[in-house]
């Protein structure tokens, strides 16, 4: 009869311990967001540079008698474009290969992007460098080739501090 007395103390103890576990579990996992249990994988993308006054074969011809070609980086994000946009925003030169960005005097961070149809609007926060004339093509291309990489973007539309970029190089 003690041994029974025994194993059904135990087994009171163990049923009220698993109740409590049971219960701040689900207290904690109602008080988680959802998106902090997203488990972020990398993905290898392009990032488009400029290697400057290359009259090669290699690589798309940007005007000045430079070409755009890309490397590839590993990014890791939910939004995989805007991950590609912030990478790109921060490469600044590829020094062994003669590739350097046009954004690096600049300072511009990804603000948002929004999605419509197949169209990226793209909107950068902060200061815009160009260096001469020949940054403009460099600029406008390396941002739409970075983001018509995806298959499910056509058309890029880019704003630097609500105003249209076609419209901040048409004035440079």
């Amino acid at each position: 009869m003690r041994l029974n007395r025994k194993f059904t103390i135990i087994f009171l103890i163990s049923l009220a311990i698993s109740i409590v576990s049971l219960i701040l579990l689900s207290k904690i996992s109602s008080t988680n967001n959802s998106q902090d249990l997203v488990i972020e994988e990398s993905t290898m993308v392009r990032i488009y540079l400029v290697k400057p006054d290359d009259n090669g074969v290699v690589g798309k011809k940007i005007g000045c008698g430079d070409r755009l070609v890309y490397v590839s980086e590993e990014v890791i994000g939910e939004d995989l474009i805007k991950a590609t946009i912030e990478k790109l925003l921060e490469t600044k030169q590829v020094n062994n290969e003669g590739l350097y960005s046009a954004f690096e005097n600049s300072n511009l961070i990804v603000e948002k992007i929004k999605y419509k149809d197949q169209v990226a609007f793209v909107y950068l926060t902060g200061s815009l460098e160009l260096s001469g004339v020949c940054d403009n093509p460099r600029i406008e291309n390396q941002l739409r080739s970075t983001v018509l990489q995806f298959s499910n973007i056509s058309q890029v539309e880019v704003f630097v501090n609500g105003v249209n970029l076609e419209e901040i190089l048409s004035q440079k």
